[in-house]
């Protein structure tokens, strides 16, 4: 009954954090960065291995998400949170998170659970990291998360800046969330 609850919370929640994808761009054979409403972000597909996830994602097997199924897991990823940090009664980290959804760029990998299920594992790196085009143009190499839409970012540490979660698209819920250390 309480899952049941939660579910129909999220659901109905959803609609007051709706997410539309406005503009789509296919940056390499296998990423697509997506713009939303009050997100930023780009889809890996299923060809892709991303370097440093691998202790993150147990899975089955790998799909590209949709842009339908990221609008999906926009929609659930604030009111998850927001569950989330209220279940935890965490110190801080998510609240901050909520705040500042607008900030971080999204990276999303799909892939297949053990249960069969669909999730969608989102990294989060603060937006204030990311250069313009004409500052990458001149600090190529040297600034380290220039190509974020073409590779796989997993950042150590950096706290409430950098945080994975993980919405299983079959229960419309957030699996798990975490903000990073600090070192």
């Amino acid at each position: 009954m309480k899952k049941f609850l939660i579910f129909c919370f999220l659901i109905s929640s959803a609609n007051v954090y709706a997410q539309r994808v406005i503009r789509s761009e296919q940056v390499t054979d296998y990423s697509i960065y997506v713009m939303g409403d009050k997100f930023e972000g780009v889809i890996f597909d299923a060809k892709y291995s991303p370097k440093g996830a691998e202790g993150y994602i147990k899975d089955k097997g790998r799909f590209t998400p949709s842009i339908k199924e990221i609008e999906t897991a926009e929609k659930l990823l604030i009111p998850g949170v927001k569950i989330f940090s209220q279940k935890r009664r965490d110190d801080g980290r998510a609240n901050f998170v909520q705040r500042n959804f607008k900030k971080y760029l999204r990276q999303y990998i799909g892939y297949i659970n053990e249960k069969n299920e669909k999730v969608i594992f989102i990294t989060a790196l603060w937006k204030k990291d990311e250069v313009s085009e004409e500052e990458i143009k001149q600090t190529i190499k040297s600034y380290p998360y220039h190509s974020w839409k073409e590779e796989y970012k997993w950042v150590a540490d950096g706290g409430n800046y950098y945080w994975e979660a993980e919405i299983n698209l079959n229960t419309n819920l957030l699996s798990s969330f975490g903000t990073h250390g600090v070192a």
